[in-house]
């Protein structure tokens, strides 16, 4: 992740950026069928900026 066809996009938001825009798109799928979302917290840790995932309902 974050090198590759998707290193330009890396630098311009970071690699946690482009893993948490993936997520997103899960986490949209997974709302639209009434789930709750739970997932691994070690990239939210190294990238304290996505914000521990609070703010989008994570657990």
């Amino acid at each position: 992740m974050g090198t590759g066809q998707s290193k330009s996009h890396a630098d311009e938001i970071g690699v946690g950026g482009i893993y948490i825009e993936y997520a997103e798109k899960m986490f949209d799928m997974v709302r639209g069928h009434g789930k709750k979302i739970l997932m691994w917290g070690d990239v939210l840790v190294k990238h304290p900026e996505l914000d521990g995932g609070s703010q989008r309902g994570i657990s």
